[in-house]
């Protein structure tokens, strides 16, 4: 398979995920965006989008895809955010670079409501490896049980 067609396949292995969780999903929900096309992941190595669940929590998400040292494609820069019916947070992965005092850094979790004030405490991350299916099934797992 040619390297480029590598980053549509990652997207449409996706896509199956998604038709795969088809009980736990909302996808008729007004604010359920997952895009249609491949175009953005080809194009823009890029993909953002917002699955919304039957009991009316939301995972935001965006990443960029890369390559690895062996032509594996891979999650890079991240957010993916879970928020309750109400939009409140409930943990939050990212790997933007701060919090170096973590033994996961760059990658960590916030875990709860936003601080009003004050920084947002981040912990090490508690999944083997962040990325999109990791963190849809720990929401299946624990979140929508």
């Amino acid at each position: 398979m040619p390297i480029n067609g590598r980053f549509r396949e990652y997207y449409w292995n996706l896509r199956q995920l998604l038709d795969e969780k088809e009980s736990i999903l909302d996808k008729k929900h007004p604010d359920y965006n997952f895009p249609e096309d491949d175009d953005t992941v080809y194009y823009a190595r890029y993909l953002e989008g917002c699955l919304v669940f039957r009991d009316g929590s939301r995972l935001k998400f965006e990443f960029t895809l890369e390559f690895d040292e062996t032509y594996t494609v891979v999650e890079k820069r991240y957010f993916y955010g879970y928020f309750d019916a109400r939009g409140v947070r409930i943990f939050q992965y990212d790997n933007s670079p701060h919090h170096e005092y973590l033994r996961t850094y760059p990658h960590h979790l916030h875990k709860g409501r936003r601080p009003k004030r004050g920084k947002d405490k981040a912990f090490n991350i508690d999944i083997p490896k962040v990325s999109f299916a990791a963190v849809l099934a720990k929401i299946e797992d624990v979140y929508l049980r």
